[in-house]
């Protein structure tokens, strides 16, 4: 019982899993770049423009869920 979903890496794997027919929710790990700069604004665009990608490549008529949401701690990420 319950929902079975898989999570994809955000950077193009959703668009190649051959078994979200057999699933409730396509998920996804969201780890957008932000470049130099690490404003507010620039952040919210970057991770706009990120979903907006994802929710193109998502199964049609099925949920997209961000199962996990990230920024690297390295200088530069």
């Amino acid at each position: 019982p319950g929902r079975l979903t898989y999570v994809a890496h955000w950077d193009g794997e959703v668009e190649r899993v051959p078994f979200w027919p057999a699933l409730d929710a396509a998920a996804v790990s969201l780890y957008p770049m932000l470049g130099d700069s690490a404003a507010t604004a620039d952040l919210r665009r970057e991770i706009a423009r990120a979903t907006d990608r994802l929710l193109g490549q998502a199964p049609p008529g099925m949920p997209l869920w961000i199962a996990e949401l990230g920024l690297r701690s390295a200088d530069g990420a």
